[in-house]
């Protein structure tokens, strides 16, 4: 009897120390799927709070992808917007493409606008102006542009150099001829500066609106780096 209680204690024993060791291990850090963090995470690259991990495979092309964009680098300077961030998923159609940008934890209310760039952080390079999303009473919005988003999205100003329209002030007599640009990368500006003010952020005007009186930059895909050819856009064949 003495040997068949022993034994018995000595099993529980055992088993008690293998749950308490794969409890332990959960614990620590967070679960992990796959190799990605729970906590902050994006497809095409890592992000964890302000920290950042740029997919290392640019060419791996794909029809549709959906990525994230993260506080910009004003912002961040600015220690403005905490907790803001952006959802992209941009779908294959026959032709073109369909980008939705859906935008969370901004000021309630607010007009930004949504820009394809060269890079994600100043000075930017060249930029295309897509169309502005609305955020609601919760700090949430979103809106969907139609047209080309892939890798061969690009902009092109061959010379000579040809009068340009004017439509305020700020527009250029002429345009400045440059070969083939790809827009690769995304970034979120407030439509007004006052708003960005407001906000906590620098007052500094941008021309990033229609009117060319625009705030600092929200968001970007700087979390791809700022490499031009490390874009998200690039992705989408």
């Amino acid at each position: 009897m003495k040997r068949i209680l022993f034994a018995l204690v000595v099993t529980i024993a055992m088993a008690t120390i293998a749950f308490l060791g794969v409890a332990s291990a959960q614990d620590k850090g967070g679960t992990t799927t796959g190799g990605t963090t729970t906590g902050g995470t994006t497809t095409g690259g890592t992000t964890t709070g302000e920290a950042t991990t740029a997919d290392s495979s640019p060419t791996t092309q794909v029809s549709n992808f959906a990525f994230t964009m993260v506080r910009s680098q004003a912002a961040v300077a600015n220690k403005c917007l905490p907790g803001a961030f952006g959802r992209v998923s941009i779908h294959t159609v026959g032709a073109n493409q369909t980008m939705h940008v859906s935008l969370f934890g901004m000021p309630h209310n607010t007009e930004f606008t949504v820009f394809l760039l060269q890079i994600p952080n100043s000075p930017f390079g060249f930029g295309w102006y897509q169309g502005d999303v609305v955020t609601g009473g919760t700090g949430q919005g979103t809106d969907t542009f139609r047209g080309i988003f892939s890798d061969e999205v690009f902009g092109i100003a061959q010379p000579p150099a040809v009068a340009a329209a004017q439509v305020d002030p700020f527009d250029a007599k002429k345009d400045s001829p440059f070969k083939p640009v790809h827009t690769f990368h995304m970034g979120v500006w407030f439509a007004d500066p006052a708003d960005a003010a407001a906000a906590g952020c620098s007052p500094a005007v941008t021309p990033f609106d229609g009117d060319h009186i625009a705030g600092i930059q929200a968001l970007s895909t700087r979390n791809f780096t700022n490499n031009p050819n490390n874009g998200p856009i690039r992705r989408i064949q």
